[in-house]
């Protein structure tokens, strides 16, 4: 083993020959080429079941783009059959039996992404449908097949499966984590913990947003930060729409414009 005195440091920098004006104005000339893309943006609507989902702007949204990709999470296939359209996916991974009325009226066109962990009555419910299976790593790897990893709710779950799937553009509505105008759900729901919170989110002007909100919901709110950091650092793009806290967090973050 040398002294560490006999051993020097070796660094090296790998450039691109040309000044970067000179190297910008290449990039700029070949990008006007108008070369098909090798990496399109694949991007799917995912709307989940809080409050703001009941926006008139995204039903106006998704019936001028009926090509649009869309993903029910769990109790928002009610808002897709209120509204006369039918979503391309739905997910869900929760253990809980009350899943299955989420798919008491499933629609036959869609595609239902089903958790291996989900309730037996919701693939029995399912059992004349088109369901793929797909499996979290919580309680670590179970077979070979790919994995997704295990976060604190359903939204963030479906996002990385949507992922895995070869979407790469997230457009987000009914993901708020708080209360709205005093509702939790878009749709009533039973199970929900009450014990509520206060939330202040400081603005980049300095004034804070208050919300209410619940427990779970703060660590999906950590969560939340933590995923869309990640998927931003892929080259991913995270779009939530609505007043919510989530929407409210990322944008306090500079994760969102």
């Amino acid at each position: 083993m040398p002294d560490s005195g006999d051993i020097r440091p070796v660094s090296f920098t790998v450039t691109t020959p040309g000044e970067p004006e000179a190297i910008k104005a290449r990039m700029a000339a070949n990008e006007a080429r108008g070369l098909p893309e090798a990496a399109a943006e694949r991007p799917v609507v995912i709307v989940g079941s809080g409050p703001s989902a009941r926006d008139a702007a995204l039903w106006a949204f998704l019936e001028a783009n009926p090509d649009q990709p869309t993903c029910a999470v769990n109790n928002a296939l009610r808002l897709f059959l209120e509204h006369r359209q039918t979503p391309t996916y739905w997910v869900a991974c929760d253990a809980e039996q009350r899943v299955a009325e989420f798919v008491a009226d499933a629609p036959k066109d869609t595609i239902y992404l089903v958790g291996s962990k989900v309730h037996p009555d919701v693939f029995d419910r399912l059992r004349d449908r088109d369901v793929r299976i797909w499996r979290l790593d919580e309680f670590g790897r179970q077979s070979d097949a790919f994995h997704v990893p295990c976060a604190v709710s359903v939204t963030l779950c479906a996002q990385s499966l949507l992922r895995l799937m070869g979407y790469n553009v997230f457009r987000h509505w009914g993901w708020d984590c708080c209360f709205l105008d005093g509702k939790d759900h878009a749709s009533p729901q039973d199970g929900v913990d009450r014990q509520v919170l206060k939330l202040a989110i400081e603005r980049p002007d300095g004034e804070p947003l208050e919300f209410q909100t619940l427990g779970p919901w703060m660590a999906e709110l950590n969560d939340a930060y933590i995923q869309t950091g990640n998927f931003l650092t892929m080259g991913y793009k995270v779009e939530v729409n609505g007043p919510g806290a989530v929407a409210a967090v990322l944008r306090a973050k500079g994760m969102l414009a």
